[in-house]
C-alpha cells in the first residue's frame, strides 16, 4: 500500500481517530505522504490524495484507491542536491516519528487483523532483549529481537534529502524495502513500535505511543 506517488510500503494497523471515533490506517509519512515535510517547498503530498492497494510498484491505479491521506507529522529535512547524503557532515532537526494515517474510503474494506500475526492487542514499551514480529509487504512475517532503545540515527531519504532521528528503537534485521510501515509487536501482540526504516543488520522503528500521540489516534 501507499501513495499514489511512491513505490511500496506496508498498512501497519486500524487506529482510531480520538477527536471522530472513526477508523484510519497507520503507516508512516514516507509512505502515505511522500515523505513530506511542513514548509511549502517540502510538503510532496496534501490531504486526500489517494492511498493504493496495491501500491504503484506493485501495479496499482489510481483505481486502486483504498482510502486518501488524512494527516501526517511534517518530517524535518536536511536537504544539499548535491551531494549523497552519506557525505552530509550537519544534521537535521530532530525527527521523533515517521508517520500518517489515511481514511478508508469503504471502512468495510479494512480489518483490524493483521496477517500473520492477528489483532493487536494493547501497547508495550521496548526493552533490550524483547522478542518482536512484524508481518510486511516484502518478508512478510519476521520475528527478531530490540538490541537498542533511545537511539539516535540519520535516515536517507533519496534525492539528498536526510533526516534525524532521536528516541528511537533498534531491532535485529527483520524487514527489507517496503516493509516500511510495518506494525512492530512484541510476542505477546502487544504493540511496541512502527518500522520506518531499516538495513542488512538492524530494523529501526518509532515508539508506539509517541506515534499515537503525535497522530492524535489510539489503537
Amino acid at each position: 500500500m501507499g501513495h499514489y506517488q511512491i513505490t511500496a510500503g506496508t498498512f501497519g494497523a486500524v487506529v482510531i481517530d480520538q477527536k471522530t471515533k472513526k477508523p484510519l490506517l497507520l503507516s508512516n509519512n514516507h509512505v502515505f505522504a511522500n515523505s513530506s515535510g511542513s514548509g511549502v517547498r517540502q510538503k510532496r503530498a496534501s490531504k486526500g490524495d489517494p492511498i493504493l492497494q496495491p501500491g504503484a510498484y506493485d501495479g496499482g491505479t489510481k483505481e486502486d484507491a483504498i482510502a486518501k491521506l488524512e494527516r501526517f507529522v511534517p518530517l524535518k529535512m536536511l536537504e544539499n542536491f548535491q551531494v549523497e547524503v552519506s557525505a552530509l557532515t550537519e544534521t537535521s532537526a530532530a525527527n521523533y516519528v515517521d508517520a500518517a494515517v489515511a481514511k478508508p474510503i469503504k471502512t468495510e474494506e479494512i480489518t483490524a487483523q493483521i496477517w500473520g500475526i492477528g489483532a493487536p492487542a494493547g501497547i508495550a514499551e521496548a526493552e533490550i532483549g524483547m522478542g518482536v514480529q512484524k508481518s510486511g509487504r516484502t518478508t512478510g512475517c519476521s520475528r527478531g529481537t530490540v538490541q537498542l532503545v533511545e537511539m539516535a540515527v540519520q535516515v536517507d531519504y533519496g534525492e539528498g534529502r536526510a533526516a534525524t532521528f532521536v528516541g528511537q528503537i533498534g531491532c535485529s534485521a527483520m524487514s527489507q524495502g517496503g516493509d516500511s510501515g510495518s506494525l512492530v509487536l512484541d510476542r505477546e501482540k502487544r504493540a511496541v513500535g512502527l518500522l520506518f526504516a531499516g538495513s542488512s543488520s538492524i530494523t529501526i522503528c518509532s515508539p508506539i505511543k509517541l506515534v499515537l500521540e503525535e497522530l492524535k489516534v489510539e489503537l
